[in-house]
């Protein structure tokens, strides 16, 4: 057999053995986690803004395939769209390690295990940033939220005119006695952090799951005192709740290697250059 036959074929049981792999890898992560929920109802979970845009784990970006001349005389860049992870496998941050749990959070969702969350201050949030932050800017962007539902526990809230300011107003006017623990505890500064826990602890929500450094390190400083040591929602970032409930972590640049997507392959040897995410830039 000739060895470029034989070099093809190579190629190809490789790259069939990374998909199977790749559309493994959720069922697999999760398989402790559904022994310790199979006798639960799906636990209920306010889902904070950040977690949502961290979970855009690859987003899309143009590989170069080198030149070609047109008509004899014309070079043309040629090249494709590939979907390309946001962090490296070796990234060993704080913040790659809680986003390596937000795909299998996601699955849990998409299973019945869980019931992910919103709220109407959180969307007023939302509403007031980039819809792309969320949900991708581009068509070749993964969203491992994509596609489930976030129901609102308590409606929703839409502020046309100065929203942020608008938004700081109609919490301030809540005189509940628990939102106002919560807010002498934080401050102002915190202000919307402390309503979203006492939403999620208003309407009985198991917990409330964010990716902010600060809120975690005013909650471990604060943890022993009132009213936080009688909050029955837990206040988790994703790697505490998968403590919790036994989840694995999974490297997000495999994610995508499963979706046999001939339009956006997946580049699962590269990444962005600073391991962020970046918003486009418009053009004048």
């Amino acid at each position: 057999m000739p060895v470029s036959i034989m070099k093809n074929l190579r190629e190809k049981l490789s790259r069939s053995f990374k998909r199977r792999l790749a559309k493994a890898l959720l069922p697999m992560s999760v398989l402790p986690t559904k022994l310790v929920l199979r006798k639960k109802s799906p636990l209920q979970i306010l889902v904070d803004s950040s977690v949502l845009a961290h979970g855009i784990t690859h987003e899309g970006g143009r590989i170069s395939t080198g030149s070609v001349m047109w008509g004899g005389k014309v070079e043309v860049p040629t090249g494709y769209l590939a979907k390309i992870p946001v962090h490296a496998p070796s990234n060993d941050t704080q913040l790659y390690n809680e986003v390596q749990y937000l795909a299998g959070i996601a699955h849990l969702a998409r299973t019945g295990y869980l019931k992910l969350c919103t709220s109407a201050e959180l969307k007023a949030e939302q509403f007031r940033q980039p819809i792309g932050r969320f949900q991708g800017y581009g068509y070749a962007d993964h969203n491992v939220f994509s596609g489930i539902k976030f129901e609102s526990i308590d409606g929703f809230k839409l502020d046309l005119n100065n929203p942020k300011q608008a938004q700081l107003d109609r919490i301030a006017s809540c005189n509940d006695p628990r939102y106002q623990a919560l807010l002498a505890n934080f401050g102002q500064k915190q202000s919307l952090d402390a309503y979203h826990i006492y939403t999620a602890e208003k309407f009985g929500l198991f917990a409330f799951l964010h990716i902010d450094f600060k809120l975690d390190g005013s909650l471990q400083r604060k943890s022993k005192a009132m009213p936080f040591e009688n909050l029955k929602t837990r206040v988790l970032l994703p790697s505490q709740f998968a403590k919790m409930i036994n989840l694995l972590p999974v490297h997000t640049n495999l994610l995508t290697l499963g979706d046999d997507d001939t339009f956006f392959p997946t580049r699962a040897d590269l990444h962005s250059q600073d391991q962020k995410r970046h918003r486009p830039k418009c053009k004048a």
